[in-house]
C-alpha cells in the first residue's frame, strides 16, 4: 500500500543555551506498506442478542356480580279424616271411645304339645315356683290378659282345681303324629302322658290314683291333610275329666275399649312443580309429654292416597280426651336449602269411662266376652265341651241383651273354604244357643290371625267362636 505523507515541526524554544537558533523542519515523503500472505483468522459474527420484552401483567379486573334468583319450589299438600256413614266419606271430626269393664271366659284348650320324637314338656309351659304355687289364683292372675297366656298355665290351672277337689279325677291319652320315627310310636306316647302326670304328681302333689294314662297313636279327632303343621297338632296329650270343673273356662275381669267409629280414612295429598323427596303421615295423641302412635306411613315422591287407621279392641285405642293430631310432613331436598310443608288436622276424642256412661246413661252396657274353641281342624262340630259353656253363656244372656256370634278359621286351607267353615261354626253356636235374647246375628270372618304365633295352640285358637253379649243394666 503506498500513500503520500507530509508533515511540519516547529520549534518554540532554541536549539542549544547561550545559542539564537532556531529551526523549523518540513517533512514530505512517500510511505509503503505491506502485509505478508497469512491466513487470514476467521472472525466468528458476535452472538445475536435476544431482547426480552417485558411481560405486561394485564390488570386485574373485578367481576361484575351477578345476583342469582333462587326460585323456590311449592308444595300443595293437604290432609283430611274422613269416615263413612251411610255410604258416603263425611268429614269426621269427633271419635267416641267407650271403656268396657266386662267379663271374659278363657276357654282351656285341655291339649300340650310335644315336639318331633319328643317327650319333654316344652319350655314355654309356665312352670311356678313353689311360693308362686301357694298364691296362684285364677280368678285374679290373668286379668287384662289373653287366650295363649292362660293357655300356657294349662297344667297349672288344672293342678290347682284337682288340688282343691281330690276327689276328682282326669285321663291323659299320649298320641303322636303317626309319621317318620313316630310311625306306631306307642312307646312316645305313653311317655308324653307319663310327663304330664309327673308333673302333676310332683308340683302339685295330685294322687296318681285320680290320673288315668292312656296311649294311641294319631288323637281320635286328629289333624288331616298331610302338612307339617297337621303333624305338629297331633303330637300331643289331651285331658279328659268327668268333671266339668276340672276343664271348664277361666273367669276373669277385664276391661277393655271400643270406638263407635271402626275405621277412619285420612286422605294425604302432596305434590310440587319438582318432585317430592320425602313425605310423612302420623296420627297420634300426646299423653303428657309422650306421643301415642296410632298410624305412620312414609314414602317418596308425591303422594295421592287413603290411608285406613282401624279402630277395634285389637288396635291401640285413645286413652284419654286430648284431641288426635294427623299431619302429613312433605319436603323437598335441593343444594341451597330444603323445602317443607306442614299440614294438619285433628280429631275431638270423646272418652266414656264407666262413672260418665253411669251420669249419661241410667242404662249402662255389661259386656261379657267368651270364645269358644275345641273345634277340630276342618270341624264345625260342636263339642259336649262347648255344649257346656254355651249353657254358661245363657245364664248371662237376659231378654233385653243383644248377642253377636263370629267364627273364623286358622290360616291354613283356601280363602272361600275358610270363609264358609267359618259361618258353619257360627251359626252351629248360634242355634245352640236356647235362651231368647233380644236379638242374635252370627257373621262368619274366614282367616282370622288372631294371634303371630305359627304354634300348633294358636291354630287351635284361631279355630274359635266368638260370642259378644250386651246386656243394659239399670
Amino acid at each position: 500500500m503506498i500513500s503520500p505523507e507530509i508533515s511540519y515541526n516547529y520549534n518554540f524554544f532554541d536549539i542549544a543555551d547561550n545559542l539564537n537558533w532556531k529551526t523549523n523542519e518540513v517533512r514530505i515523503g512517500t510511505s509503503i506498506s505491506y502485509i505478508s500472505k497469512t491466513e487470514i483468522p476467521k472472525i466468528e459474527p458476535s452472538p445475536e442478542v435476544t431482547i426480552i420484552k417485558p411481560i405486561e401483567i394485564p390488570k386485574v379486573v373485578e367481576p361484575v356480580k351477578i345476583e342469582k334468583k333462587i326460585i323456590r319450589p311449592t308444595i300443595i299438600s293437604n290432609v283430611q279424616a274422613s269416615v263413612q256413614a251411610e255410604g258416603k266419606d263425611t268429614n269426621v271430626v269427633k271419635i267416641v271411645i267407650e271403656d268396657h269393664f266386662s267379663r271374659y271366659l278363657y276357654p282351656l284348650l285341655s291339649y300340650v304339645f310335644f315336639d318331633e320324637n319328643s317327650s319333654e314338656l316344652r319350655p314355654r309351659y309356665v312352670n311356678l315356683s313353689q311360693k308362686d304355687k301357694l298364691t296362684f289364683n285364677e280368678k285374679t292372675q290373668f286379668i287384662n290378659s289373653n287366650s295363649l297366656i292362660v293357655y300356657y298355665n294349662l297344667i297349672n290351672v288344672i293342678g290347682k282345681r284337682l288340688k282343691s277337689r281330690p276327689n276328682s279325677k282326669i285321663t291323659l291319652i299320649g298320641c303322636n303324629s303317626n309319621t317318620g320315627n313316630e310311625k306306631n310310636n306307642l312307646d312316645l306316647s305313653n311317655r308324653r302322658a307319663e310327663t304330664i302326670k309327673n308333673v302333676l304328681v310332683k308340683d302339685w302333689e295330685i294322687n296318681p290314683e285320680n290320673i288315668i294314662v292312656e296311649s294311641r297313636n294319631l288323637p281320635r279327632n286328629y289333624s288331616r291333610g298331610g302338612l307339617i303343621e297337621h303333624e305338629e297338632e297331633n303330637r300331643r296329650v289331651e285331658i279328659y275329666s268327668d268333671d266339668f270343673i276340672i276343664t271348664e273356662p277361666v273367669t276373669a275381669i277385664d276391661s277393655f275399649k271400643t270406638s263407635k267409629q271402626t275405621e277412619i280414612k285420612i286422605k294425604a295429598t302432596a305434590t310440587s312443580n319438582v318432585e317430592i323427596s320425602e313425605w310423612k303421615l302420623k296420627v297420634f295423641q300426646m299423653n303428657n309429654l309422650n306421643e301415642n302412635l296410632f298410624l305412620e306411613v312414609n314414602g317418596l315422591k308425591n303422594v295421592d292416597s287413603t290411608f285406613n287407621w282401624v279402630l277395634n279392641n285389637k288396635s291401640k285405642l285413645p286413652d284419654n280426651e286430648s284431641d288426635i293430631i294427623y299431619k302429613l310432613e312433605s319436603k323437598i331436598h335441593q343444594t341451597d336449602f330444603d323445602t317443607t310443608s306442614v299440614v294438619f288436622g285433628k280429631i275431638n276424642v270423646d272418652l266414656l269411662n264407666f262413672r260418665k256412661q253411669e251420669e249419661s246413661n241410667n242404662n249402662y252396657i255389661e259386656k261379657f266376652k267368651i270364645k269358644l274353641i275345641m273345634f277340630d281342624h276342618n270341624s264345625s262340630e260342636v263339642s259336649t265341651n262347648n255344649k257346656k259353656i254355651i249353657d254358661l253363656i245363657c245364664k248371662s244372656i237376659t231378654p233385653k241383651s243383644t248377642v253377636k256370634v263370629k267364627g273364623s278359621t286358622d290360616y291354613l286351607g283356601i280363602e272361600k273354604d275358610n270363609k264358609k267353615l267359618s259361618e258353619n261354626r257360627a251359626n252351629m253356636i248360634m242355634n245352640s244357643i236356647k235362651c231368647k235374647p233380644k236379638s242374635i246375628e252370627s257373621f262368619g270372618l274366614g282367616h282370622v290371625d288372631l294371634f303371630t304365633d305359627k304354634t300348633p295352640e294358636a291354630r287351635f285358637f284361631c279355630r274359635t267362636v266368638e260370642v259378644f253379649v250386651e246386656t243394659p243394666v239399670n
